[in-house]
């Protein structure tokens, strides 16, 4: 086997099918296109053509609009009426409504009692503890009397979930005597 050009693949393909390697070779890398001018789309070149060529195009682009517009039928025919009963809204069932309130209630019940550690942090900076963490920075009084604002937020949110949860189990309740 001849030695070849490892980056030439017509020399690997031509010597793989036994041309001659006597043959001129192609050159290895084609001539670089100019670049296009920025904010203009690449046109094609287009090289010299006959009337046969614009005949054949015509006649693809004739056949093709035909094939376009029995498509276009085709989908129309395919795609059925809107049933006027499909557009009317049905209103919320009382199952999704305890559904949500189901779900509500552990979420504001644990961000409730998160609201509690900064709130009793506050509380310690101000009743003077220096064994809390950040006690020894000067900013903490300001910070803790701003974490005041957690205990009625806390409160508010621990509230209600219980709330919510008694109204829950009182409708789950309901339920089964009804059934």
């Amino acid at each position: 086997m001849a030695q070849q050009d490892d980056h030439d693949p017509a020399a690997f393909l031509a010597n793989l099918a036994g041309a001659d390697s006597s043959a001129p070779k192609p050159a290895s890398k084609p001539a670089p296109r100019p670049a296009a001018p920025v904010g203009r789309p690449e046109t094609p070149v287009v090289e010299d053509r006959d009337a046969d060529d614009e005949e054949i195009d015509g006649e693809i682009e004739a056949e093709l609009e035909g094939e376009i517009e029995d498509d276009e039928e085709q989908q129309a025919a395919a795609i059925p009426a809107p049933r006027p009963a499909a557009s009317r809204r049905m209103p919320p069932s009382k199952k999704k409504a305890g559904s949500l309130k189901a779900t509500a209630a552990p979420i504001l019940l644990t961000v409730g009692i998160l609201l509690l550690g900064p709130a009793i942090w506050g509380v310690a900076i101000l009743g003077g503890s220096k064994s809390v963490m950040g006690a020894d920075r000067e900013d903490a009084p300001m910070m803790a009397k701003l974490m005041q604002v957690c205990w009625p937020i806390a409160v508010v949110l621990i509230v209600s979930a219980i709330v919510i949860f008694v109204q829950v189990a009182r409708e789950a309740k309901q339920a089964k005597a009804r059934r």
